[in-house]
């Protein structure tokens, strides 16, 4: 039997519209996020993208974008699972968020988080 390892992070519903861009292929499209972690968000999309492929991310809304750093996010998709409407793909960051980075994400974002 498999043995169950504790999260690290815990994850929040977080219903926004984020930018996916796949490393070295150029290709954009948008997809929309399930929840978010620390390390990392599941995101709904038409579009299939590999497990291990990495990928840049921008959160929208409609009125900013992710305010911390050069306004993106790097990570690798850690799972793709393919479901009757679409794809949910699971992607890990580069590096975790901070505390701070969550928070200025969510304000900027106008979202508020349920558990």
């Amino acid at each position: 039997m498999k043995q169950l390892v504790p999260r690290k992070f815990d994850r929040s519903r977080f219903l926004v519209d984020v930018e996916i861009s796949v490393h070295n292929s150029g290709s954009m499209f948008v997809g929309h996020a399930l929840n978010l972690a620390q390390s990392g968000i599941a995101v709904f999309t038409n579009r299939y993208v590999p497990a291990g492929q990495r990928v840049e991310l921008k959160f929208r809304s409609g009125r900013n974008s992710f305010p911390v750093g050069d306004n993106r996010i790097f990570g690798t998709v850690a799972f793709a699972r393919i479901e009757t409407d679409g794809n949910i793909l699971g992607i890990g960051f580069a590096a975790p968020l901070s505390s701070v980075e969550m928070q200025a994400l969510k304000t900027a974002l106008g979202v508020t988080v349920r558990q």
